[in-house]
């Protein structure tokens, strides 16, 4: 009995993943056939709090078509979940707003490659194609200082005021007295965004993503699809979004974008 199941299992395993099995569902006549597309995927990042950009290639496999590659090129900004915008101590004084402890600003961009399965093929009686993969790929970090407005002395009878970055350790000149770092008394508000391109460091890391494509076009011609999955970067250090609160190293989350795109 057992052999038999073995018998038939095997079997089905074979059907399933020769090339020739699944074409005629799967793929348009061979003259016509387009297996290569460009989308674009717009969606949100949970772990980043924000929302993240992908550009996405895909190719179905001939040796087997059932297996898809897909690339990916992703631009997000991360934010630690301990950020929040607060009024600055001088807030009553004509200060403003901003982002407790903040030390850099954060945007990645991710190089993912990897493999989908075609897990539920389009059918006579469904038109929609689910998929499931695996990929990987490096990752490389912009930290931009995080500007904030100090004072920094007195002409005229007014008090003078300068955009730096938050460092609560870096002496600098702050008014008054000698030079000495940043507290967050000294702050009156958030410094200008467009400060500080030219003290941008770099980090390098890893992302891991499992993902997962339901394609709703109906034809191998478009994508219309959504995409969801989990994905997991992975640093040598913390990333030192923070100032004095703990930083993380490696960011875990979900995500969920729209795919739109053709065929060529």
């Amino acid at each position: 009995m057992l052999s038999r199941l073995a018998l038939v299992y095997g079997f089905a395993a074979v059907a399933l993943l020769s090339p020739s099995a699944w074409a005629q569902d799967l793929l348009p006549p061979d003259d016509d056939y387009l297996p290569k597309t460009n989308s674009i995927s717009v969606g949100g990042h949970v772990h980043t709090f924000g929302v993240g950009f992908d550009v996405e290639y895909r190719r179905r496999m001939r040796w087997n078509n059932r297996f898809e590659f897909v690339g990916t090129f992703s631009l997000s900004n991360f934010k630690d979940k301990e950020e929040a915008r607060t009024p600055t101590t001088q807030f009553f004084n004509g200060g403003g707003e901003w982002v407790f402890d903040k030390k850099n600003w954060a945007y990645v961009m991710g190089f993912v490659g990897g493999m989908q399965y075609v897990l539920v093929p389009r059918s006579e009686f469904s038109r929609v194609e689910f998929k499931g993969g695996l990929s990987m790929g490096p990752t490389i970090v912009l930290l931009k200082p995080y500007y904030v407005q100090v004072a920094t002395g007195v002409s005229g009878g007014f008090i003078t005021t300068s955009d730096v970055p938050y460092d609560p350790f870096t002496p600098i000149n702050v008014f008054p007295g000698p030079a000495r770092p940043v507290d967050i008394s000294d702050v009156i508000a958030e410094g200008s965004w467009f400060q500080g391109f030219d003290r941008i460091t770099t980090r390098t890391g890893w992302r891991l993503r499992a993902d997962f494509t339901l394609d709703l076009s109906g034809t191998s011609y478009f994508v219309r699809a959504l995409n969801f999955g989990l994905q997991y970067d992975i640093y040598g250090s913390p990333l030192p979004l923070l100032a004095t609160q703990p930083n993380q190293q490696n960011w875990f989350g979900g995500y969920l974008g729209v795919v739109l795109g053709n065929a060529w």
